[in-house]
């Protein structure tokens, strides 16, 4: 097996879930432990901006601006699932460089909790 199917494999297979967006926020890909958490299907989050389903960006979009080549940031993350409840998560995202340009953002989530609002 090449390396790239089994990063393939991995990222399509792992538990956590995994999210990854560009500089302005559109999502690039992401696996089904994110739609799991969420309630999306993939054709629901295709050509979506990932802080259109979240509160409270601004201070992500700072934070994040400030990171550096392999340097990872935690924070706290709320986003709306697909029937418009709050889910609590904590969010490692780390910077993705190509030839020394910041290029993407790779996130981690962990569920800390959900709030049915119905």
């Amino acid at each position: 097996m090449k390396f790239n199917e089994m990063g393939n494999l991995l990222f399509r297979n792992c538990p956590i879930p995994i999210l990854v967006w560009d500089t302005n926020g559109k999502v690039l890909d992401y696996n089904p432990s994110f739609e799991k958490l969420l309630g999306f299907v993939a054709i629901e989050i295709q050509d979506i901006n990932q802080f259109s389903l979240s509160i409270s960006n601004d201070k992500e979009k700072n934070l994040l601006s400030k990171l550096k080549e392999f340097e990872s940031k935690t924070y706290r993350k709320t986003f709306l699932n697909k029937k418009n409840n709050k889910v609590f998560t904590k969010v490692n995202s780390y910077p993705i460089f190509d030839k020394g340009k910041l290029v993407a953002y790779c996130s981690y989530l962990q569920e800390e909790k959900k709030i049915d609002t119905q």
